[in-house]
């Protein structure tokens, strides 16, 4: 932390080198418990002047997994229903768990295809709030069907699920994959048969294979997750990048948050209907593999495609 310009060094090497220096620390923590992936360094958390030990790494995921985590717990404290955030959070934290191990045994393509999911689904705890309100979605989705399945009344939290929040729901868990997948078309579109214009902008792709596919799939990916990473390897700084990212930025943050809010408005509008024999259960573990179910087939199997052809590709051809 510090108000310094930059510090000029020598290596072990006997080469000159330009180090940021700034005040670092007084924006590390914003970054790191608002989730937005802005960051002094360009490479943030792997700067080591950012972080330079274990403890410091430890310190650093703990904050970003907290607000989310805790998001769960609020809503078991403020609905009185800690039995369902005990649900919720197994299925998030399960999912999440599944997810680490990939990484940690898988070095890359896959570990690669797992970050993309993990945005994909984007509903494992997440961002700041952004990791519930997604389950919530899918929670009404799980609601409905398991309702119709099995013959029992669909309600949330006393509140029936009806035709008008389906449809908002559904709208909603589809527009995410639709806004990525659309993306990634497109470019692959101009890369294919507009050479020129993709020449015009420094030729984007270093790798024009199955991971080329998976830089463009993966900064559709991030865009719309507002997660801010990237897949090193393709030139983004140009105007195609910034407008297609620039727009699948907005739609995907701002429209699913609109759905989301309307779905709560109108529950709140309904009248509260006491629980039954006939109630649907939304705290049980039955229904928690059910709402995992739910998000698995509609979130990742939409694109599990277009990994086949990028990352899944890529780690058979090794």
């Amino acid at each position: 932390m510090g108000f310094d310009g930059k510090m000029e060094v020598t290596t072990l090497e006997g080469q000159e080198q330009t180090v940021s220096q700034g005040p670092v620390a007084a924006i590390v923590p914003i970054k790191q418990l608002g989730t937005n992936g802005g960051g002094y360094f360009g490479v943030n958390s792997s700067h080591p002047l950012e972080n330079p030990t274990y403890l410091s790494n430890i310190a650093e995921c703990w904050s970003i997994l907290i607000i989310p985590m805790a998001m769960v717990f609020a809503l078991g404290f403020y609905t009185k229903r800690m039995k369902l955030a005990y649900s919720i959070y197994g299925v998030m934290l399960c999912a999440y768990l599944v997810g680490v191990g990939i990484n940690v045994y898988q070095a890359m393509p896959l570990s690669g295809m797992m970050e993309m999911l993990n945005m994909q689904i984007n509903t494992w705890f997440g961002g700041v709030g952004v990791g519930w309100m997604n389950y919530y979605t899918f929670i009404i989705i799980a609601v409905f069907i398991s309702g119709l399945m099995v013959g029992r009344t669909p309600e949330f939290l006393g509140k029936k699920v009806e035709a008008r929040e389906m449809k908002i729901a559904t709208i909603v868990a589809l527009l995410h994959p639709f806004v990525i997948l659309v993306g990634t078309a497109l470019s692959c579109y101009l890369f294919a048969h507009h050479p020129g214009f993709v020449e015009s902008e420094g030729g984007w792709l270093n790798n024009p294979g199955f991971h080329g596919l998976s830089e463009q799939f993966y900064e559709f990916t991030s865009c719309a997750a507002n997660n801010g990473s990237g897949f090193e390897g393709l030139g983004d700084n140009t105007y195609f990048w910034n407008y297609a990212c620039g727009w699948v930025l907005i739609l995907s943050r701002f429209l699913p948050i609109v759905g989301q809010v309307a779905i709560a408005g109108l529950l709140a509008q309904k009248r509260f209907v006491p629980e039954s024999a006939g109630t649907l259960k939304t705290d049980t573990f039955t229904f928690a593999v059910m709402t995992f179910a739910v998000i698995f087939i509609v979130a990742a199997l939409s694109f599990f495609p277009a990994h086949a052809l990028s990352t899944i590709a890529e780690h058979f051809s090794l």
